[in-house]
């Protein structure tokens, strides 16, 4: 009987880079599936909302507030068309994706940090809630290639990392 030569896994050069990946000092990661809602699955956690309805939500924010947000856009209809194709369940793919942590901060009235893995070192990108404070702690993200996750803070209990939804309903049904 012959051997079939096999391909040893690769293994990470420096096990600090494996511990930078799986563990954030003070968080838990929850595993979010990777379907193209995820940003909308992790921060719609935080205010007890699933991944439609806070994609609806941002969506509806984004065309309520878009005198501020479509100036990034090359015209306001193009802002309008990324919002209208964002708005389909498991899009994910346009520069309206850039400014959605922005966007959910401003909604939930919560900074946002998020803990951005480069595939070498973990660095935080703070969102703050702008023209007022924010009314609850901060929501933490986990995001590596495109992909976001939850972190829980592991000083509360989970539920204590859930806070209710400030009132939307200036903007809640626009599309």
């Amino acid at each position: 009987m012959s051997s079939i030569p096999r391909k040893r896994p690769k293994v990470a050069k420096d096990i600090n880079e494996t511990i930078a990946y799986q563990f954030i000092n003070g968080f838990t990661r929850c595993p979010v599936a990777p379907d193209g809602n995820c940003f909308y699955t992790a921060s719609g956690f935080f205010c007890g909302l699933n991944a439609n309805e806070m994609r609806k939500l941002l969506m509806n924010y984004f065309i309520f507030k878009k005198a501020e947000y479509s100036i990034l856009f090359e015209s306001q209809e193009d802002f309008i068309k990324a919002v209208k194709i964002n708005s389909i369940t498991s899009v994910w793919n346009s520069e309206l994706c850039d400014i959605a942590p922005h966007a959910v901060a401003q909604i939930l009235k919560r900074d946002i940090i998020i803990h951005n893995y480069n595939g070498f070192i973990i660095t935080e990108i703070y969102t703050p809630v702008e023209f007022c404070t924010a009314i609850y702690q901060p929501i933490h993200l986990f995001r590596s290639n495109d992909h976001y996750e939850i972190l829980l803070d592991n000083t509360k209990t989970p539920n204590k990392n859930i806070f209710h939804l400030p009132d939307v309903s200036a903007f809640y049904n626009l599309l």
